[in-house]
């Protein structure tokens, strides 16, 4: 038997009941999850988020799926100026490590830090896009650069620690906020080395929420 069912507003309108279910079905399959890809190769010198062969499946990031570096993997950042994270997520698990070789400002729409560590190894590197931080995660500094920008958006409640490469080093580091964050509920912890300035150029800006 077949059934109709009539859509409100549009009068005079009859859709057949099997094509409001293949509609559904259409819709489930269009607005579904994407693929998850994990890093299962360490970057090595020279390679980066570019290297496809280090990725499973292997390809290049692109749109419609999130993208994985899991605990004790590393990644680093293409050293250009400016690049583009294309997946629609990067998230770094507790150990996971992206590597910052980049100049100008990193874009990465969705970054997750899962109890992973950002690592500034190029000089002043900026990030933008949203950083959600859902675990306790590091910003480190190496030896030899000690400036870092976030200019994504930081969201979540895991704690962030701003620390310098080596515990016997305290040099000062500079960390700049140039987002507000109202929708930040996790603490700011500076470990050890300095942490000289946090703000951008004397203006205040809102390290998270209630603060």
């Amino acid at each position: 038997m077949k059934r109709k069912v009539k859509v409100k507003g549009a009068r005079g309108i009859n859709i057949p009941w099997r094509g409001v279910l293949g509609m559904a079905t259409v819709f489930a399959v269009t607005a579904g999850y994407s693929a998850t890809v994990n890093l299962t190769g360490d970057n090595s010198s020279g390679e980066s988020w570019l290297t496809g062969s280090d990725w499973t499946p292997a390809g290049v990031p692109t749109s419609g799926n999130g993208y994985v570096v899991p605990a004790g993997r590393k990644l680093n950042s293409p050293a250009a100026t400016d690049p583009v994270f294309a997946g629609d997520s990067l998230a770094l698990s507790a150990s996971g490590w992206m590597y910052l070789w980049h100049t100008g400002s990193a874009v990465i729409a969705d970054l997750r830090l899962n109890g992973g560590t950002l690592w500034a190894n190029a000089s002043s590197p900026a990030l933008s896009g949203v950083m959600t931080v859902n675990n306790a995660s590091e910003l480190r500094y190496s030896a030899s650069y000690s400036k870092m920008t976030v200019g994504s958006e930081i969201r979540g409640s895991g704690s962030l620690f701003i620390r310098y490469g080596t515990v016997s080093a305290t040099p000062a580091v500079t960390l700049y906020v140039t987002s507000d964050n109202p929708l930040y509920a996790g603490a700011w912890r500076i470990d050890y080395g300095a942490c000289a300035d946090i703000g951008k150029g004397g203006a205040q800006v809102r390290l998270g929420r209630g603060m």
